[in-house]
């Protein structure tokens, strides 16, 4: 097949407008379509490639949606400003979300999930702010909460769990009105002791009520 060649500020041009433009200016090249659809065809088994063969970027600049009717899949790292995703998202390795994520409708985890870092749940009315369900249909406890602490030191009078009730004064100042606090008491192996204490506001002052 013979070649077609353009010299530097040559027209290629097909169409009653012309539609359709193939330029180049001595560096750069480009196909526009002035109506209809510009329509780019691979049939067969071939392979449809848009790439340079250095590291020049690759970039599809267009004023209207893009639409991909088959997958996409994607080897290298992909940086989206903004993603609007209207079906489900099938994630097979870890994603990493270095921003915040805010889901508007209930966040359903099949597995676990693990935070690293303190958490906060916000609720504006009376709803329970936190429910833990076991489903499990046997004779042994459920639901269970755990609080661990994972001492790699651990000592005598370290504190392995503390539940505050706090509120608001009427100076809009935040007060613990009722704590209860955990202690490891002896860490020595097979003796272990623990200790409990419950303590209320009292005067101004929170003071230990109930000793276990």
């Amino acid at each position: 097949m013979a070649n077609i060649n353009i010299p530097d500020s040559a027209l290629f041009q097909a169409g009653a407008g012309p539609d359709l433009k193939l330029t180049h200016d001595g560096s750069n090249s480009t196909i526009s379509n002035a109506t209809g659809t510009l329509t780019i065809n691979n049939i067969a088994s071939a392979s449809l490639i848009l790439g340079t063969a250095n590291t020049t970027a690759v970039t599809i600049d267009n004023s209207q949606d893009v639409t991909f009717v088959g997958d996409i899949d994607v080897d290298g790292v992909t940086n989206l400003d903004v993603v609007d995703i209207d079906g489900a998202v099938n994630m097979a390795t870890t994603a990493l979300v270095t921003g915040v994520l805010t889901t508007t409708a209930t966040t359903v985890f099949n597995g676990g999930f693990t935070a690293n870092d303190g958490s906060t749940i916000t609720t504006a009315d009376n709803t329970d702010t936190l429910t833990l369900t076991s489903t499990d249909a046997d004779a042994n406890s459920g639901s269970n909460l755990r609080l661990y602490r994972n001492s790699s030191s651990p000592a005598n009078d370290d504190a392995i769990g503390w539940i505050d009730f706090e509120g608001r004064n009427n100076n809009s100042q935040d007060v613990i009105y009722s704590s209860i606090y955990n202690y490891v008491s002896d860490v020595s192996d097979g003796s272990e002791d623990g200790s409990m204490y419950i303590k209320t506001m009292l005067a101004g002052t929170l003071r230990n009520t109930v000793s276990l």
